[in-house]
């Protein structure tokens, strides 16, 4: 299935690319065509499993640009224990050390077919690459529904002597942001077939191959996140991650400062855009109720937190305290005058002040926000509390 390059030179890259034929291999395929190396690339397929038809393979091979040569490796049988073969490694058996020896370019790149990458990625990584062994980008952890991008990866595949495996692995480079030259590493590419030792899955042959290059060769970043990496939810890492993502864009949430400012429709789309990165707790949602409601969305905003407090399952006092104003079980004017700050905090008095305003007692409601205020706590509560009653005294003072 190769088309015959026109020159028999070497290729400036190759890339390697085990597939099991998956819905995704024409996104990471074109990702490649759509390189903006100036050269020629070798693409190199190897057909681990099929679980895809392979005519949809041979379409995508008779698009490929001038620049482009692809190169199928189609044994008829997996080399992965895992399908019935004979390598011990679970994640493309032997073919990544095959197609890496197979391939007619000294600068050998990586992509799987769940992934893809920004058009300059090939082109970046030559010229970090220059004078050194091996080269390597940052990559964007990306929902595996919706492709959509939540974050440069910061914590994981950050390089060597860095990130969240630097004291156990001594840091880590994802095969995906990878580029390594063929003729100084040579001894890796043997380790593609690899799995990491003790590894119960009979996976983490990219461990070795990264253990192999820190050890014993010359690196180079980027420093650019140019790959798209699908984040996968029966993977082992993958809650760790989407904590890590969380908290990060918690850090940096403006939704608070856009309820603050009363843009209560920017603020809303803050919390739900938020909200498809993790489920939200008790607090996530009657954040959520409160936006819904200045949005005139109030009884399905409080059909769906009812639908969360009725279960009352793991959900502290405090937090039904607060669902029972938002739900109406319970009123302002009782919480303000049963309340104790010791107790409560600054949040029920923030949410009961904001059913006083939906009923249009600004006293009330000011009264409230005066109690979410009076600890000096650094929440969201108070210090949205505190914005929002300087606004409410200019109005009335107005």
């Amino acid at each position: 299935m190769a088309k015959p390059a026109a020159n028999p030179a070497l290729f400036d890259v190759a890339v390697v690319m085990p597939t099991l034929l998956r819905s995704t291999l024409e996104r990471a395929v074109r990702s490649v065509f759509a390189q903006d190396i100036a050269g020629r690339i070798q693409l190199l397929i190897g057909i681990d499993r099929a679980e895809g038809e392979r005519e949809t393979l041979q379409d995508l091979v008779a698009s490929a640009p001038s620049h482009v040569t692809v190169t199928v490796f189609d044994p008829g049988y997996s080399t992965s224990q895992a399908h019935g073969g004979f390598h011990r490694s679970h994640d493309g058996g032997a073919l990544r050390t095959i197609l890496s020896y197979m391939a007619h370019a000294r600068r050998i790149a990586y992509l799987d077919e769940d992934n893809w990458w920004v058009p300059d990625h090939l082109s970046t990584l030559c010229a970090a690459l220059e004078g050194l062994d091996w080269a390597w980008s940052l990559r964007h952890f990306v929902r595996v529904d919706t492709s959509e991008v939540l974050a440069i990866d910061q914590w994981e595949s950050v390089g060597p002597d860095a990130g969240h495996f630097r004291d156990t692995h001594g840091g880590f480079v994802d095969p995906n942001c990878l580029m390594i030259d063929a003729a100084r590493c040579e001894p890796v590419l043997r380790y593609w077939s690899v799995p990491a030792a003790g590894n119960p899955r009979s996976r983490g042959a990219d461990r070795n191959v990264f253990h192999v290059l820190k050890r014993d060769f010359q690196d180079k970043g980027t420093g650019q996140a140019t790959c798209f990496y699908v984040m996968k939810p029966g993977n082992s890492a993958h809650q760790r991650r989407i904590s890590w993502i969380t908290a990060q864009r918690i850090g940096s949430f403006a939704g608070y400062r856009l309820f603050g400012e009363a843009r209560y429709e920017d603020a809303l789309a803050a919390f739900e855009d938020l909200c498809r990165i993790a489920t939200p707790g008790i607090l996530g949602k009657c954040w959520l109720c409160v936006e819904r409601s200045w949005m005139g969305e109030r009884d399905s905003a409080r059909a769906a937190l009812r639908e969360v407090s009725d279960e009352k399952l793991h959900v502290s006092r405090e937090f039904m305290r607060v669902a029972d104003v938002l739900l109406e079980r319970t009123t302002p004017q009782d919480v303000l005058e049963n309340l104790d700050l010791s107790e409560d905090g600054p949040r029920l008095s923030f949410f009961a002040a904001q059913a006083a305003l939906w009923q249009e007692d600004d006293k009330l409601a000011l009264d409230l926000l005066d109690a979410a205020c009076t600890d000096g706590l650094d929440t969201p509560e108070a210090n949205t509390a505190a914005v929002q009653r300087e606004r409410l005294r200019a109005r009335r003072s107005g």
